[in-house]
Order: C-alpha cells, then sequence, then structure tokens
C-alpha cells in the first residue's frame, strides 16, 4: 500500500461519516455540526469502526489502523506539550 501524503484524518472522518451514516446507523453524532478531531473523537471513531469491521469485515481495518495511529499520536503531542509546560514553568522560577 503507497503512503498518501495528502490523506487527512479529518476529512477522511467527515467522508466517511457522512456517507455512511445512512448505511451504518452511527448513533449519537449530530450530522449538522462539524465534528471536532480531538482525543474523544477519535476514541468514538474506533469504537464505531469496530462495531462497522466485525459486522461488514476486515475491508475498513486500514481505516481504524490509520486512525488508530493518529490517536497515538495526538496523544504522544499531548504528553510532549504537558513536560514542556511542566519544565517551562520550572525553569521560569529559577
Amino acid at each position: 500500500m503507497i503512503e498518501d501524503e495528502s490523506w487527512n484524518v479529518e476529512a477522511t472522518m467527515h467522508t466517511i461519516i457522512h456517507q455512511q451514516k445512512d448505511d451504518f446507523q452511527l448513533s449519537n453524532i449530530d450530522w449538522d455540526r462539524e465534528i471536532p478531531i480531538n482525543e474523544t473523537t477519535l476514541k468514538r471513531c474506533l469504537l464505531e469502526l469496530a462495531n462497522i469491521i466485525e459486522e461488514h469485515g476486515d475491508i475498513y481495518l486500514p481505516i481504524f489502523e490509520r486512525v488508530h495511529n493518529e490517536l497515538q499520536g495526538l496523544q504522544k503531542r499531548n504528553e510532549l506539550r504537558e513536560y514542556v509546560r511542566k519544565i517551562s514553568t520550572k525553569e521560569a522560577h529559577l
């Protein structure tokens, strides 16, 4: 599989959700508002994708993998931001 540099998790999630909402009857989503891409949204997406994969097969597994990787990357960036805040606060008190 060739990596597509232009792949964007936000655009892909929007496409998946809006194209498949009737087929998969995704729950608890307000279709008229923009969906923020954050840790909570990515986790919800993974849960929905897991259900889709269980029902429709592994064809959606690559999407699950990419969203999972995006979640891990976001979590790592959040940890690094927290570390930066922590050490910059210590430096300010020296």
